[in-house]
């Protein structure tokens, strides 16, 4: 009978289980398919959650080498919620390299940090000390959510009071805050972005510097800082005194640059010299300051050759060269007898009316275009074969052929052509060949041929715009001259200074004891000192050997003294 008795009377227990029953059962059996399990697990998803970061401190209170150094983080009043970063041998700034936790049971609580020490200094020591917390600081809810936050907050002692420049950098992250406003996106960017750029920023300098001596290593133990102001303006104003003069005297004299380039060079020698004879003891470096110098002349020349055919040569010119005005059709003003003409001013009038001809232009391709086109007036233009007595040229501001529109060459208010001196442009003697090309090429198509000593011209419409685009030239490469010397001579002087180049006890130039006389007799010491090694080991072999002539022999005495007796050896006793 069954045990169900008359409550089954179908005996429905016997049946087997049909598939759907037994997909009721795994689905309670499953925690998602549960409709409580589910709402508890979303609720846990999308209630509002931090994660914490502790990144660095500085500015903590000192304290032994031997401590170390950990912060903890944990949700106001909520022991179980706290967690801990790994210790830090560094007890004033330490660098946590943490990568952030979640805080457990956070409900837009205030976030606690406290900075513990502990004793390090020994096995014992360290088992039986304790953690001292040094400092706290605190950040309310609504300092951090629902946006995030890193920054550095300030430290306070136990006490509460404030500490001067301590500091803890931490970032906060905030999820399952819902949807933002346009306007909480806008700060959560700026915090996040804004602040590691500001503190990107400030430690800049402190990451430079360090970087820096990390490359060039520590200094000599017997460098003087206040040579490193002499070893730095000396070639400094050696090198823009050869510099700047030599743009203004090339001009006047070429003779007198030339002297006083030999005067800087003599007395660079002389420094050289004396600091490796006479002088080699002094306490002034002589050495390195004669080489620094010696550099600066070497680079003031090269500087100012450069200046010189860049910019220097051609604004002296359109002040010291003639002015004239002239027609291209007019025998007498052919361009052979104006060679030094530094402005032209042509007719924009009359029949004989001169303008750039761009029909007739053309260019050379060599990377940039390099145009060329005729100046003519319309007797000039006549000719079966037309003599070219002035080109107007320029840069990538022509086709092939035609199409001139450089500078002026399209304007009627004024026509005027100010010489290029060396037939090139931007600079002296500049792209001649590739100008000189284009104007053979306009000639082929054109029917024109060249006068001997054409003019190339920059045609604008008063000469001022050529006068004034030099005169910022020069004026900016004064500028460039002086921080190009001053971040040069600034380096050199520093480096010299600091790794001791040119002293006898610290480093040295490369040849720095070729002349030193002492060279050759500093074998001598050496020498000595091996004889003396060799003295000092037979003198201990001897003293070694007259310790085995002698035994010694120790006897008991009255009143329990001892006697000690020397007794030579039996074969010597025998002997003597």
């Amino acid at each position: 009978m069954s045990c169900f008795g008359n409550n089954d009377p179908y005996e429905t227990h016997k049946a087997p289980v049909s598939g759907r029953a037994v997909r009721q059962g795994q689905e309670m059996m499953n925690p998602a398919s549960d409709p409580f399990m589910v709402s508890a697990q979303a609720a846990q998803q999308s209630r509002p959650r931090v994660k914490v970061s502790i990144i660095a401190a500085k500015g903590l209170p000192p304290r032994g080498s031997n401590h170390l150094t950990h912060v903890r983080c944990m949700a106001k009043n909520k022991k179980s919620s706290e967690f801990r970063t790994k210790d830090s041998t560094e007890t004033i700034n330490p660098v946590f390299k943490d990568g952030g936790q979640w805080v457990n049971r956070w409900l837009q609580d205030p976030l606690v940090f406290r900075v513990f020490d502990k004793d390090n200094s020994g096995m014992m020591s360290s088992l039986l000390a304790s953690e001292v917390c040094i400092a706290q600081a605190e950040l309310r809810c609504e300092q951090f959510y629902p946006i995030g936050l890193r920054t550095w907050i300030p430290l306070l002692n136990p006490a509460g009071i404030q500490i001067p420049g301590a500091y803890l950098q931490v970032e906060v992250q905030c999820a399952g805050v819902g949807k933002l406003s346009c306007w909480q996106k806008i700060k959560s960017w700026c915090r996040f972005d804004l602040s590691m750029a500001r503190d990107a920023l400030v430690n800049l300098p402190a990451t430079i510097l360090a970087g820096w001596y990390s490359i060039i290593g520590d200094p000599v133990h017997d460098r003087n800082k206040g040579d490193m102001g002499l070893l730095i303006l000396v070639p400094l104003i050696t090198f823009l005194l050869l510099t700047w003069l030599g743009w203004i005297l090339k001009h006047f004299s070429v003779v007198a640059n030339m002297l006083i380039v030999g005067v800087a060079f003599c007395i660079a020698l002389g420094c050289i010299l004396v600091g490796v004879t006479t002088h080699k003891k002094s306490k002034t470096p002589f050495f390195a300051l004669g080489s620094l110098m010696m550099i600066a002349v070497i680079l003031g020349i090269v500087i100012c050759n450069y200046g010189w055919n860049e910019c220097w040569r051609q604004f002296w010119w359109m002040h010291t060269g003639h002015a004239l005005s002239g027609s291209p059709s007019d025998s007498a003003s052919s361009a052979e007898s104006r060679s030094d003409v530094a402005t032209l001013t042509f007719q924009t009038t009359g029949a004989n009316a001169a303008s750039v001809d761009a029909t007739r232009a053309a260019g050379y391709r060599q990377g940039d275009v390099y145009c060329a086109a005729p100046i003519l007036d319309p007797t000039a233009a006549k000719g079966d074969i037309i003599r070219v007595e002035y080109w107007a040229i320029g840069i990538n501001c022509c086709d092939d052929f035609g199409s001139f529109t450089c500078d002026a060459a399209r304007e009627t208010k004024g026509s005027a052509g100010v010489v290029m001196k060396g037939g090139g442009m931007p600079c002296f003697d500049c792209y001649t060949e590739q100008f000189r090309l284009a104007a053979a090429k306009a000639e082929g198509a054109n029917r024109m041929v060249s006068s001997p000593g054409a003019l190339y011209l920059r045609f604008v419409e008063t000469p001022s715009t050529i006068t004034n685009l030099y005169l910022a030239k020069c004026c900016f490469s004064i500028f460039w001259s002086f921080v190009l010397g001053g971040i040069l001579f600034g380096f050199l002087g520093f480096i010299t200074n600091y790794k001791g180049f040119g002293k006898t006890t610290g480093g040295h130039f490369p040849l720095y004891h070729m002349l030193d006389p002492v060279r050759k007799g500093r074998q001598a010491p050496l020498m000595h000192e091996a004889e003396d090694r060799k003295a000092a080991a037979a003198e201990a072999a001897a003293q070694e050997e007259a310790d085995k002539r002698f035994t010694l022999v120790l006897t008991p005495g009255p009143n329990g003294a001892m006697n000690l007796a020397s007794m030579k050896p039996v074969a010597e006793t025998f002997a003597g």
